[in-house]
């Protein structure tokens, strides 16, 4: 029975430790994101440099996206 509660245990902390990955994956895009909104905000008040920025984060967001649907884990620190 201790071998059952300590495998229970186990698979427990994988799956807390897989869900706080994925919620460190989304962080990492909500502030592509984030950023993005901005830049487009600085755009649209003609900021000088901020169609660049936007291209530079668009760019990133594919890039993070293309990491995402490969491996959500990729994205992660080692």
């Amino acid at each position: 029975m201790a071998t059952n509660a300590a495998k229970a245990e186990t698979d427990s902390y994988e799956m807390m430790s897989s869900t706080s990955d994925m919620g460190l994956a989304f962080s990492q895009w909500q502030e592509l994101t984030d950023a993005y909104a901005k830049q487009i905000d600085a755009m649209a008040r003609r900021m000088p440099g901020a169609a660049a920025e936007v291209a530079r984060l668009a760019q990133a967001m594919k890039q993070h996206e293309l990491a995402f649907r490969e491996s959500p884990w990729a994205l992660l620190p080692a």
